[in-house]
């Protein structure tokens, strides 16, 4: 039985896969840079996919040709559920050697354990030359899903 449903979702993390593959080659035409997954995950039991949404964002200063002063920011947002206790969404950006993160709990049980974590990483991202220059949790709103879909764009011949 486990390894049936091993299979399950393996296959359905290829399909996914596909369908995310297909669905960023889009947002690359229209000029984005942006990738979203999503992530089978059966933490206690309860299956919850684990959603990630990378953006690339470049920052150009006017009238300024040096390579060093174009400065790409990658901005990370994951959602996952934190077992029973909740939802948590994570939202970072990294410039450089530079993280500011940000974490949203679903209720006070999730913040609580996030503030205690968070020393810990903190440390673990100095001791890998990430410099962490802000970092908070707080509590807040976790949407259903970060896959963002306002519209698609087809071209067809006739």
């Amino acid at each position: 039985d486990q390894k049936h449903q091993l299979m399950k979702e393996i296959g359905r993390l290829f399909s996914g896969h596909q369908a995310n593959k297909l669905g960023n080659a889009e947002q690359l035409l229209q000029g984005q840079d942006t990738f979203y997954y999503n992530l089978p995950s059966a933490l206690g039991g309860a299956v919850k996919d684990v959603e990630l949404l990378i953006k690339r964002e470049e920052q150009h200063q006017e009238k300024t040709t040096d390579l060093k002063q174009q400065n790409k920011t990658w901005q990370l947002t994951m959602k996952l559920a934190v077992g029973e206790l909740g939802e948590l969404l994570t939202k970072a950006k990294l410039r450089e050697d530079n993280l500011e993160i940000n974490f949203y709990a679903s209720n006070d049980t999730v913040k609580i354990q996030v503030m205690n974590y968070l020393p810990l990483l903190r440390r673990k991202f100095d001791s890998l030359g990430i410099e962490v220059s802000k970092s908070q949790c707080q509590l807040g709103k976790i949407p259903d899903t970060l896959q963002q879909r306002p519209y698609h764009m087809f071209q067809t011949k006739a």
